[in-house]
């Protein structure tokens, strides 16, 4: 089964199988247990996660150790496991092959369109948008992630973590660079010791200065406004648990012919370039508003 789990990491290699992003709820097992162990030990320990996951790791310790540096992300929600687990039944009986690898953001048209990417054992690849993806549209439509995720008490700049990372889409407004489409990242520092990080890395990643405010407004609006309660989100669970993911996103918030019509010409326009033209001129009549 794919799941997602919390794992240790101390070299290069290891690292590798956790990059890119993974929405699904992670499985904690006894993480904090063996990072308490190896702080105790004096190991200098890295922990990654959602903001309720840093929040819960500090809960357990009921300190934050010096030898512990904690960075999380700007979270739109956490899809339930079950929910996850449908989607991998629904494709690998579309498929008729077992899932063995999955990329919930690959660029395949680009870092600004992002892409579910599916591996199958028989060496078939899906690709598949949130426009007609099913577990990716129950996931930017707000269906998928948990109840308490509409009540995050982490929304906003204020976190328990030292340092937050989300994406750039607006690497080019922020900065007047040129944007290759390849993927940029925004980092908040919140403290003394995600400062000395980040002047660790400075000669290694070229990095800019910009007001956090001003990041929010043209970059992050999910920093305050995600994620948000959907009010069809019990109906579709309720659903999902009596039928494959397909049919119950169908009942709620049905995949259209112009949406698949869309995403299958995606591959020539983005060829062409026409998508890059199209994204700025839908750039230039759109106004990021936060509260």
């Amino acid at each position: 089964m794919m799941n997602v789990i919390c794992k240790r990491a101390a070299t290069i290699d290891q690292l590798q199988e956790m990059r890119g992003s993974k929405f699904v709820q992670s499985t904690l097992g006894n993480t904090f247990e063996k990072i308490k162990k190896e702080l105790q030990d004096g190991v200098y320990v890295m922990f990654t996660g959602s903001p309720c996951q840093i929040a819960g790791l500090l809960h357990y310790l009921k300190k934050k150790p010096e030898n512990l540096l904690c960075v999380d992300f700007v979270c739109r929600g956490v899809p339930s496991p079950g929910l996850w687990r449908n989607y991998v039944n629904f494709m690998e009986e579309k498929f008729n092959s077992k899932m063995v690898g999955a990329r919930f953001k690959h660029k395949t048209y680009g870092y600004h369109t992002t892409t579910m990417k599916i591996d199958f054992d028989n060496g078939k690849t899906y690709y598949g948008s949130g426009r007609v993806d099913p577990y990716m549209k129950s996931f930017v439509s707000e269906l998928a992630s948990r109840p308490s995720c509409a009540y995050c008490a982490f929304k906003g700049l204020e976190r328990p973590s030292d340092i937050t990372i989300f994406d750039c889409y607006e690497y080019a407004k922020l900065t007047g660079k040129e944007d290759d489409d390849k993927g940029y990242s925004s980092i908040f520092v919140h403290s003394e010791k995600g400062k000395k990080v980040m002047e660790g890395i400075a000669s290694e990643v070229e990095c800019f200065s910009i007001d956090a405010e001003e990041l929010v407004l043209y970059n992050g609006i999910m920093v305050r406004n995600s994620a948000k309660a959907n009010k069809k989100r019990d109906e579709f669970y309720s659903l999902a648990a009596e039928m494959p993911i397909n049919k119950a996103l169908n009942q709620v918030a049905p995949i259209t012919i112009k949406d698949y019509a869309i995403e299958k010409a995606k591959k020539f326009l983005y060829s062409t370039g026409t998508i890059k033209y199209i994204r700025k001129l839908k750039k230039k009549h759109t106004i990021a508003v936060t509260k």
